[in-house]
């Protein structure tokens, strides 16, 4: 697994928990995809985590990506924790989070 995005803070949404890091990303160089990430603790438990991800426009700040932890929630993944992916997530997510 590479290390994908450290939790800097987190949503709670009626679709899970959700992270947006500021990554920002062109239009319609994106198509939302599923897949698996692992969630390491501030106090280094692991563990993983099902993930969707997805791309949404914010005013001011352009299209960035979600990252959406349905069976996760903000108690789960404390600020602080570090989420890493495989290879295929980090393919998926393209040149623009190197």
């Amino acid at each position: 697994m590479q290390f994908l995005l450290q939790v800097t803070d987190a949503f709670d949404l009626s679709w899970g928990l959700v992270l947006a890091p500021e990554i920002p990303f062109p239009d319609g160089m994106f198509k939302p995809f599923e897949g698996v990430v692992e969630i390491v603790a501030p106090d280094g438990a692991r563990r993983l985590a099902e993930a969707s991800f997805s791309l949404t426009h914010f005013k001011p700040g352009g299209f960035k990506l979600l990252v959406a932890l349905p069976k996760e929630s903000k108690a789960s993944v404390p600020v602080g924790s570090m989420i890493y992916a495989g290879d295929e997530v980090h393919s998926r997510v393209g040149p623009s989070w190197a």
